[in-house]
């Protein structure tokens, strides 16, 4: 493992904004994450996590130890990060620094993004062979569950409720469906339902709503958790370098071709920014910051200067 904690302050490459208010280039950054309590960013980069403080608008540290990482997640406390490679490595590290606290899993293919339990005991996630991993962090033991004939495609908790979307596996021949389990994930899904076309997949705060990018139908949707009923749709101009959507406290991100657009929980656009290579939005939880991620030259920004 390679860490360095990082002094160098990034007052150097900070830009203004078109309303005069502070940008902070956060470079190639194929995943961002907010920690719960907004204090820092987590991003992706080509070989390398890397956490940003983004009040002092400096980088904390960066390490090298997971090779092709891909996707990111925060403990409630925000003192733990996982990442996930697209091998399915994944590895916990200690937010403060850096340091590995535990490799989970050593790489069983690529799959679905880790998520937390509430209280920081479990970690889970899924791989495109239909398999669910579910990691007790405290007792170091490992469950799981099958989906035969499916690829577990995105993990995602709201408080005690769990989320699974699954889709068919190559020649499986199975809808996509979306199964809502509230605390245990070992059981039957306390609802289920099917949609069609689901690319990237987003739960609200509350976990009442799904919001889902789908590519092939060109929109996005929101769905309602506890009936599975369309609740609303736009249209949308997905592009090569993926179609992620993300909530906000009170608003929807989406990537699209060139652009990162801005909803409002009913789908009115609201505002947006065009980006060379876009590849993922993130709101801080205060809703005051925005994370508009790149394959090329990532940023940070205020909200009110997004919208404004």
């Amino acid at each position: 493992m390679r860490a360095e904690a990082i002094g160098a302050t990034l007052e150097s490459l900070v830009t203004k904004g078109s309303h005069g208010l502070v940008e902070i280039p956060i470079g190639v950054s194929f995943c961002t994450v907010f920690s719960p309590q907004g204090d820092v960013l987590a991003t992706c980069g080509k070989r390398t996590v890397v956490l940003w403080d983004v009040a002092g608008r400096e980088k904390r540290w960066e390490t090298t130890t997971l090779k092709d990482p891909s996707e990111l997640a925060f403990s409630a406390d925000g003192a733990r990060l996982a990442a996930k490679n697209t091998s399915g490595r994944l590895t916990v590290f200690d937010a403060r620094n850096g340091a590995v606290i535990k490799t989970v899993d050593k790489g069983r293919g690529e799959g679905s993004a880790p998520a937390f339990s509430a209280d920081g005991r479990r970690l889970v996630h899924g791989s495109w062979q239909g398999e669910l991993f579910i990691h007790d962090l405290e007792r170091h033991t490992e469950s799981r569950r099958g989906f035969e004939g499916e690829m577990v495609r995105s993990v995602h908790r709201a408080g005690d409720r769990w989320v699974i979307v699954t889709s068919a596996a190559p020649g499986g021949g199975k809808p996509d469906r979306v199964g809502v389990y509230e605390g245990a994930l070992e059981g039957q899904p306390e609802v289920s339902f099917t949609l069609a076309d689901l690319g990237h997949t987003a739960l609200s705060p509350d976990g009442r709503h799904l919001a889902a990018s789908r590519p092939h139908h060109g929109d996005i949707v929101i769905v309602e958790i506890a009936t599975g009923k369309l609740r609303g749709s736009v249209k949308a101009k997905f592009g090569g370098t993926g179609a992620a959507v993300r909530w906000g406290p009170s608003l929807l991100g989406s990537v699209q071709d060139g652009r990162i657009q801005i909803f409002t929980p009913s789908l009115e656009a609201v505002g947006g920014a065009d980006l060379v290579y876009p590849s993922d939005v993130a709101f801080s939880p205060d809703g005051s910051r925005i994370a508009l991620g790149s394959w090329s030259e990532g940023v940070v920004r205020s909200l009110t200067d997004l919208l404004g």
